[in-house]
């Protein structure tokens, strides 16, 4: 059953800070942890019952069933001009907002300063065992959506 994303965060949230016994804060670390314990090495994927109910935390490849649905296109979207040429392909009329107004508004949901930076400093206190095991756990999605696991920056 997929549930509402705030309710499983929020759900995921409560079950972590009783395993750590963390009492204001999550660390990025204890969100780590839990999903790498919820991997079945031998299986390739995560145990079901482990990801509380809520797919939002499986890999791609676990939620994607290409057989059963008749798809019209298939298609990998990364650059905003990769969903120009495709919304222009179905002929849809829809225009971006401009840079300058996506940079605002960015700038205005900003709320602990440079994003790169916090993504750095919360990695560095995951554990290299941990590090290893979660690039162990989405290494089919990012095969098959052509992400490159050793790139660091």
């Amino acid at each position: 059953m997929m549930m509402d994303g705030n309710l499983a965060v929020s759900k995921l949230f409560r079950r972590l800070k009783r395993r750590s016994g963390a009492s204001q804060t999550v660390r990025f670390s204890h969100f780590v942890r839990h999903i790498t314990k919820s991997y079945d090495p031998k299986k390739g994927v995560m145990d079901r019952n482990v990801r509380i109910g809520s797919d939002h935390w499986a890999e791609y490849f676990q939620l994607c069933d290409p057989c059963s649905v008749q798809y019209d296109i298939i298609g990998h979207l990364e650059e905003k001009e990769d969903a120009s040429n495709f919304l222009k392909l179905i002929g849809a009329n829809v225009t971006f907002p401009s840079l300058e107004s996506v940079n605002d508004t960015a700038e205005r949901h900003r709320v602990h300063g440079d994003t790169a930076q916090k993504m750095k400093e919360s990695y560095a206190e995951v554990e290299e065992a941990d590090l290893r095991r979660l690039l162990e756990v989405f290494r089919t999605d990012a095969q098959l959506f052509g992400y490159d696991l050793t790139k660091t920056d």
